[in-house]
């Protein structure tokens, strides 16, 4: 009876062991070919076809310190008069992306005249007190 229960011990660590051994080795080649995919392990990576390629020399004109302070100004008094509104709710009462709000927003919550609240999609947006 000894000697079985010993078998089994053996079978059940070396199952284990074997186990282990395959887990560690899908790993490691999913983690290869998640990385050679990016071009970080292997040079030789598959290079994007035409279609998923970025256009080079597309870019919006850059705005002046001016433009952005009045956007920012424009932001500030539509959080101002809708307090709690998310920001898609401002992009469409300024007539503007959130690409072209993002700047002047950050700049709002720097010089802590905006606070957000939550996460996502479900941001708000709230002015912060003007008596500072």
């Amino acid at each position: 009876m000894r000697n079985m229960q010993a078998l089994i011990e053996e079978r059940v660590e070396q199952l284990v062991r074997d186990v282990m051994n395959e887990l560690r080795s899908t790993a490691m080649a999913a983690l290869s070919n998640a990385l050679s995919s990016q071009g970080k392990l292997s040079p030789e990576a598959p290079k994007p076809s035409k279609g998923t390629r970025k256009r080079k020399g597309v870019t919006a004109p850059k705005r002046s310190e001016a433009q952005l302070e009045e956007i920012a100004d424009k932001l500030y008094r539509a959080i101002e008069d809708d307090p709690g509104d998310t920001m898609l709710s401002y992009q469409g009462k300024l007539g503007m992306s959130q690409k072209e709000l993002a700047v002047p927003l950050r700049r709002l919550k720097d010089a802590g005249r905006v606070r957000k609240v939550g996460e996502r999609s479900d941001t708000t947006y709230f002015p912060m007190d003007s008596d500072t």
